[in-house]
């Protein structure tokens, strides 16, 4: 073989290599995706042993068998939801330093960052699908959100002695880590000078409707799935009640077994109106959210009707009429 030859297959094989790298985060999203449905398919089967389901849920949904040792060593506290929103705090609040660091204060987005932008994603991209408001915007709410959750985690919420798998804990603090990374994709190339020369002219130049509504939505749900964490916490008063479960009532809850499910939807919809509906990313990490809330919401919806025989039956499991 010619060494002309070989050295077509070496750029043959680096092309590859940089274009699967470049989009790592498509697959992840993708992949997990169809994984949750899949995951969905398991649940709603009678044949799919109990064991295989078990590994693929957590907390009050997993069965009472006796557990194998390996099913023991990867069982971790429930509680330990709330390293998924310390580490949306770190990361996406990092994101949006950088971002105001290089937007309004003349800095530069660190090289190491973008490194890492450009290994996981095809960032930069010729034509920014998105605005610079519309990236800070959906930046701050995710640094929000993060915030919020990780307080009602530590203030509010009361966890029994239930577990999850190592995997899910895994699959949480990776999803968090992910969203700054799908988010600045398709952003404009933060190496670029800004078209803005403060956030006063930035609004006044790329604001628009849909930013306003996002904002509204968000709030709005937000502020629901508040309500709903709070319901959960109000049922466990006492130390006795920890290990306890009784049905919810109040606010979403009269709908629907897994209302804080449904405004994660929405929230997540908010994103896709921030972002202007162009983000091809961020439709990527909306598929990852609906296909996890729903495959969630039936085994909860079913753990619920068949542990309470006077469980309201007018309620579906995530979407209000619906499903």
């Amino acid at each position: 073989m010619t060494s002309r030859r070989w050295y077509h297959i070496a750029v043959f094989v680096v092309d590859m290599a940089e274009f699967f790298g470049a989009c790592f985060l498509v697959y992840h999203w993708c992949g997990f995706s169809v994984g949750f449905i899949l995951l969905w398919i398991l649940f709603a089967s009678p044949y799919t042993p109990l064991f295989i389901k078990d590994l693929s849920m957590y907390g009050k949904v997993v069965s009472a068998r006796s557990k194998t040792m390996i099913e023991k060593v990867i069982q971790i506290p429930k509680s330990y939801f709330k390293h998924y929103y310390l580490t949306s705090m770190i990361s996406n609040g990092y994101l949006l330093w950088v971002l105001v660091n290089v937007y309004f204060l003349g800095g530069q987005a660190p090289s190491w960052y973008i490194k890492c932008v450009k290994m996981l994603t095809y960032y930069p991209v010729n034509k920014p699908s998105v605005s610079h408001l519309s990236v800070l915007l959906m930046a701050t709410v995710i640094v929000i959100q993060g915030t919020k959750r990780f307080l009602e985690c530590v203030i509010l919420s009361k966890y029994s002695k239930a577990t999850m798998n190592v995997v899910h804990y895994l699959l949480g603090i990776t999803f968090y880590l992910f969203c700054g990374f799908s988010l600045i994709s398709e952003a404009p190339d933060l190496n670029k000078p800004v078209p803005f020369t403060g956030p006063v002219e930035l609004f006044k130049q790329q604001i628009r409707w849909y930013h306003i509504f996002a904002i509204i939505l968000y709030v709005w749900s937000s502020w629901h799935q508040y309500i709903c964490h709070k319901i959960f916490s109000d049922l466990r008063k006492t130390d006795k009640d920890k290990n306890s479960h009784k049905i919810p009532y109040g606010d979403w809850f009269q709908y629907v077994s897994c209302p804080h499910y449904f405004f994660e939807i929405l929230i997540y919809t908010s994103g896709i109106f921030m972002l202007g509906f162009s983000h091809q990313m961020w439709y990527m990490v909306y598929a990852f959210v609906i296909t996890n809330q729903l495959a969630a919401s039936y085994t909860v919806h079913k753990w619920y009707k068949d542990k309470f025989e006077d469980y309201p039956k007018n309620r579906t499991a995530v979407i209000p009429f619906v499903y």
